[in-house]
């Protein structure tokens, strides 16, 4: 019995110096830690537009028939500018109660119903793009905020933007590397974030407008150009 106990504690203080041996043949590795950036720039070649449609009325098939009459001369506007099917999205309904406080009372009132449905445009020339802002106000959309540009190459550019930001993080480490008198080793780890936001559509003053009878000219439509970056966060190895 004595044997087997002494054994066993020879067995853990083996284990215990072995844990402390292989602990001691593997320091903490000495590393460089860099950020990367990389960018590409592009012109757009599509925007999405997004739209809604909002009305309130004391009876609520009333709301409804008008929002969806809306939403039907919109989505025949935009055919006709050219746009396909699976360009288009429009959401169901949504209704609420259109409530008012009235003072007397001290109560909410129900004054009718508010009926609102969106739709999502891809716009894939974008020389008509000014053409289907209008023609979303003239059938009487209410809604419309700023399209956002894109690429339809996106992907492709994304990763243009990853190789970039991985030789900026490469290049920034062997700087310092160089600086502090030692060599760069090998990569340890490293992060890649897409930072993609697309921008909104800017617009000049009338004035300025392009010569041509279109809806951009019309709008002072200014596409400009879009940024793709790409952030990496690498950790190379310092060879002493």
């Amino acid at each position: 019995m004595l044997r087997n106990t002494v054994s066993a504690l020879l067995l853990c203080a083996g284990l215990t110096i072995s844990g402390v041996a292989t602990a001691e043949h593997h320091p903490t590795p000495k590393l460089i830690s860099i950020n990367g950036t990389g960018i590409v720039s592009v012109e757009p070649d599509e925007a999405v537009l997004n739209i809604g449609v909002e009305a309130i009325e004391p009876q609520l098939r009333d709301a409804e028939s008008k929002v969806n009459q809306i939403v039907r001369d919109y989505l025949a506007a935009v055919k006709k500018l050219g746009s396909k099917d699976e360009d288009v999205a429009t959401t169901g309904v949504n209704i609420s109660p259109n409530y008012q406080w009235n003072e007397e009372t001290r109560k909410q009132v129900l004054e009718g119903y508010r009926v609102q449905r969106q739709i999502v445009v891809t716009v894939r020339n974008l020389d008509k793009l000014g053409d289907y802002i209008l023609g979303a106000t003239k059938v009487g959309v209410n809604q419309v905020s700023a399209p956002q540009l894109r690429s339809s190459n996106a992907d492709a550019l994304e990763d243009q933007a990853m190789v970039l930001a991985a030789k900026d993080a490469q290049r920034k480490a062997q700087i310092l590397a160089s600086t502090l008198g030692t060599k760069l080793g090998g990569i340890y780890s490293i992060q890649a974030q897409d930072n993609y936001a697309p921008p909104p559509v800017a617009y000049k003053a009338r004035a300025m407008a392009m010569q041509d009878s279109g809806g951009n000219a019309e709008m002072g439509v200014s596409l400009g150009k879009i940024e793709i970056r790409s952030n990496v966060n690498a950790q190379f190895l310092i060879a002493d």
